[in-house]
């Protein structure tokens, strides 16, 4: 599935250096944080 954010300037710049701490692409540490919060909240 593709999807497309419009993601204010600082979140983008903020999940860009996130993701280039990791050694990771931004969609590979987006679909990382979704797949936390999602398992999350399927177990609750």
């Amino acid at each position: 599935m593709t999807i497309t954010l419009n993601l204010p300037p600082d979140m983008e710049l903020y999940l860009i250096q996130r993701a280039e701490e990791k050694g990771i692409s931004v969609e590979d540490y987006i679909l990382e944080i979704l797949t936390e919060h999602i398992s999350k909240d399927m177990k609750s």
